[in-house]
Formats: structure tokens, sequence, C-alpha cells
């Protein structure tokens, strides 16, 4: 599931959640669970249709989605991980339209 090395050094360092590309991790008194979902992380690269087929899968899966957002700017970088604003707000859009199929629960990756 995770690297039971890296999961001990993070839990003494004070962490307490983990996210990794097919799993949120949660330590809590000790005890290590693993959360199984999938990940996509657009760019202004995507192609917003192919998001929300992606999304429309994961609910007919029954598979919790992360949507990952590194950078929200107007303009893209050389790093390809800029998603437009206008793009984020036709995502969100979407799933306001479809909120009977999802819950939106807001998460940052690595937190103490």
């Amino acid at each position: 599931m995770g690297n039971p090395y890296l999961i001990k050094l993070l839990a003494e360092n004070g962490y307490s959640s983990i996210r990794t590309s097919s799993n949120i991790i949660t330590i809590r008194n000790e005890k290590t669970a693993y959360y199984p979902i999938r990940a996509i992380s657009p760019s202004d690269k995507s192609n917003l249709d192919m998001i929300y087929e992606e999304l429309l899968e994961a609910y007919d899966d029954k598979t919790d989605v992360l949507i990952i957002l590194h950078k929200i700017e107007p303009v893209a970088d050389e790093f390809l991980m800029t998603f437009f604003p206008e793009s984020l707000d036709l995502l969100l859009q979407y799933i306001y339209t479809n909120k009977d199929k999802f819950q939106v629960v807001p998460y940052s990756s690595l937190f103490i």
C-alpha cells in the first residue's frame, strides 16, 4: 500500500495526513488508514470535457476523486501546472450542476 518507512518518518515528524497519487493516508494514534482515490491533475493543456468524463466514470465506479490544482493563474508557465481561472469557474459550475453526484471536500496535500 505505502512505504512503511516513509509513513513512520512522517508520523514521527507530526504529519497526520498524506496524499499520494492513489491514496489519502491518515495517521492517528499510530494507526494508519488508506483511502483509495482517483487523482486528476488538470493544467492549461487539459480538455474540460475529458475532466468531466473522468468525474462521471469515478461516480459510476463509486471511486473518490481528488482534483489537484497546483497553480491557478491566467497565464501558463513553463511547468505546465497552471489551471486557468475561467476553466476553474467552468469546472465548479459543472460540479454544482451535478451536485446530486458530487460532494466537495477541500483538502491540502500535506499538513500537520
